[in-house]
């Protein structure tokens, strides 16, 4: 399931439509003009739970917090 699917399927609200690329690879996600994830800085995507419970957080009036952990990668360099 994709980040914008997790999240609309828990924010029926939330508009997800004005993503936008930055930089070839790039994928930044943002909560209140806040930037939460980077994955120019962290080199992988984001682990989606997280990014969920950030928004939730947020949702209910918290600061937002960054994502600390990112999904696994399925390839295998050796």
């Amino acid at each position: 399931m994709s980040l914008r699917e997790t999240l609309c399927g828990r924010f029926l609200r939330l508009n997800l439509l004005d993503a936008r690329s930055c930089r070839a690879g790039s994928f930044e996600v943002t909560v209140n003009d806040t930037l939460i994830f980077s994955k120019h800085e962290r080199k992988a995507f984001p682990d989606f739970d997280e990014v969920v419970e950030a928004v939730i957080a947020a949702d209910g009036g918290a600061s937002p917090k960054s994502v600390e952990n990112v999904q696994k990668s399925s390839c295998s360099i050796v």
